[in-house]
């Protein structure tokens, strides 16, 4: 799949895949952008069986909520020695975050590309969950990036390339509240309506890497924010 840039609006004669493409890298780039610093996660979910995985994802991921590093030290999938590498910040009775973008496609009898910040997850206990959640399919990888995303755009690309290399095989796309901020889709298209393109994306780039100096409650805060730096 050629990489299609977000730089310019799209096309009239712009295939429908090469549209879902282009609203894809933006929803990616988007969270890359607002996490931008912490280390990215990546996790592939294959199937025994056709049907279910969005049933199974969101049991997998509510188990991943309900876990804590205590938790996985007295089951047994974590040694005690390691909770300090593997958790260095978090108390070990916290509950496990994930705040994620996931596609599902027809390869095979169906796979489930994930994309994350948050915790640690060790794959002999994944591996377990994803099984009994998803009639016995154990096969699951997970890896992740090495520090910080330096590069949200090379790195956009590059999930683009490895989870839809053949967009017949695209399925659907889905994220939770916190892989950017609850309804920022909306707020993407209606600042698109008001501004220039250009303009809109140097305004929701700025929204993206500055929200952490000023937390962001609601719009007008993020209008707000905008005005601060182009005025």
């Amino acid at each position: 799949m050629s990489y299609i840039s977000i730089s310019a609006r799209s096309p009239v004669w712009l295939t429908p895949a090469e549209k879902r493409s282009k609203r894809l890298y933006q929803r990616i780039m988007s969270g890359l952008k607002w996490h931008q610093g912490d280390t990215l996660k990546f996790l592939t979910l294959t199937s025994k069986v056709e049907g279910g995985l969005g049933q199974a994802w969101h049991t997998l991921y509510e188990r991943i909520k309900r876990m804590t590093p205590a938790r996985l030290v007295r089951e047994g999938y974590l040694d005690a020695s390691k909770l300090h590498y593997y958790y260095p910040n978090k108390a070990i009775s916290e509950p496990l975050k994930m705040e994620y973008l996931k596609v599902e496609t027809r390869e095979g009898n169906g796979v489930l590309h994930a994309v994350f910040f948050g915790d640690y997850l060790p794959y002999a206990w994944l591996s377990h969950v994803w099984s009994l959640v998803h009639d016995g399919s154990w096969n699951v990888h997970v890896s992740s990036t090495r520090g910080g995303i330096r590069s949200p755009r090379r790195v956009s690309s590059y999930i683009l390339r490895q989870y839809i290399q053949n967009q017949n095989a695209h399925v659907r796309t889905s994220w939770n509240q916190k892989w950017v901020f609850r309804g920022f889709v909306q707020k993407w298209k209606s600042l698109l309506k008001d501004r220039p393109f250009e303009d809109a994306l140097n305004a929701w780039d700025v929204m993206m890497e500055r929200h952490m100096e000023r937390p962001v409650d609601d719009w007008d805060r993020l209008e707000e924010l905008v005005r601060s730096y182009y005025g």
